[in-house]
């Protein structure tokens, strides 16, 4: 097994056990290792993968109505839809 496919394995399995609440490095030995993959490997699919967070007990918004917005710092506006007021 080549050194990059042992790092990934490792790091795939640090981010598991981090994620479940138990850690199994500290993040700085995680950080080491990540850094270490792109150094040897730049291009490595691992480092492009960005893992969708979870949040429990939060409240997703869709669409909020009523935006406030300062396109001028002296006169707030309001964003209704596709208007501003």
């Amino acid at each position: 097994m080549k050194k990059t496919e042992t790092l990934v394995k490792s790091l795939k399995k640090y981010n598991e056990a981090y994620r479940s609440g138990k850690p199994l490095v500290s993040d700085h030995e995680y950080d080491s290792l990540f850094e270490k993959l792109r150094q040897l490997d730049p291009d490595n699919s691992f480092l492009q993968f960005v893992e969708p967070e979870k949040f429990n007990g939060f409240v997703t918004i869709r669409n909020c109505p009523i935006i406030i917005a300062f396109f001028n710092v002296n006169e707030p506006s309001v964003v209704i839809g596709n208007s501003v007021f």
